[in-house]
């Protein structure tokens, strides 16, 4: 019996196995910036196709998404925006849960597959939710099925991440009174323990108030090395209060050098009459 032939009589799960066996671990292939001086390392949709795809042909597999279902879809206000002529108005982040049902096919027996489901989010203030929702259902739902490493624990990171700036967003003809930078203790007051839901499902608040600070759900879910359909509240939340709390301690210190800078030009000319 030839190679091509054993590869053949192998049913699904055999084929599976061997696919899982034979990849084992995936080189993560993208550096995400956090921070101006803080940055991890991703593995990409890419990275993972360019493993699984080939060895999926050696043992006769075919993986596709069959369906795909839309389970939570909400309109999130962002903070509010200005025209030129003044005239406010709302600007809003659209956030789209999509469930999927990703198939494995046997080639050799087109009626021998495997379903696999898998739930993932996606948030944009653009036409681009739909897009990171599915990306990462398919990402993770290979992952998973071939038990891809890709390196890291997760246990040695804090839970926190945001977006590559790391700072407040102030819009565009946005008003001098709202583009104020808060002191310290206005930060302190902002960051109000956010209330856990019953179970897993992140709330609109605290989902409001990540895309405000630009917390992408992605990013935390890389940051944390977990499935993003995996984000609880309490995840969701510390990054929330992680990132508030970041933006206080900077506004306190912003306050302080200020301060100093202040007393020490109004002490100048004192020192220069003693001389």
């Amino acid at each position: 019996m030839t190679e091509k032939d054993s590869k053949s009589m192998m049913n699904i799960y055999q084929k599976m196995s061997a696919v899982s066996n034979e990849i084992r671990f995936v080189k993560k292939d993208l550096n995400v910036s956090v921070s101006k001086t803080n940055s991890y390392s991703a593995v990409g949709e890419a990275g993972i196709l360019d493993a699984v795809k080939p060895v999926e042909k050696k043992y006769g597999i075919y993986s596709f998404p069959v369906s795909r279902e839309i389970v939570s879809s909400v309109e999130l206000p962002t903070a509010k925006q200005y025209l030129a002529d003044g005239t406010p108005y709302d600007k809003f982040s659209r956030f789209l849960r999509i469930k999927t049902v990703y198939r494995f096919v046997n080639l050799d027996d087109p009626k021998d597959f495997v379903d696999m489901t898998t739930f993932a989010d996606g948030i944009d203030s653009g036409d681009k939710a739909p897009g990171k929702a599915e990306t990462y259902c398919d990402k993770y739902a290979l992952m998973k099925a071939y038990k891809i490493i890709t390196g890291d624990d997760p246990d040695q990171f804090a839970s926190v991440c945001e977006k590559a700036d790391g700072d407040p967003v102030v819009p565009s003809n946005v008003k001098p009174s709202e583009a104020a930078p808060k002191k310290a203790d206005e930060a302190a007051e902002d960051s109000v323990p956010v209330p856990e839901a019953e179970g897993s499902a992140i709330t609109a608040e605290t989902a409001a108030a990540m895309d405000e600070l630009r917390i992408d759900p992605g990013r935390l879910a890389e940051y944390l090395k977990k499935d993003v359909s995996c984000l609880t509240e309490a995840d969701c939340a510390e990054a929330v209060k992680s990132k508030k709390a970041r933006m206080a301690i900077k506004d306190f210190k912003k306050t302080a050098q200020e301060g100093v800078s202040k007393v020490t030009a109004e002490k100048a000319p004192e020192d220069k009459g003693e001389k």
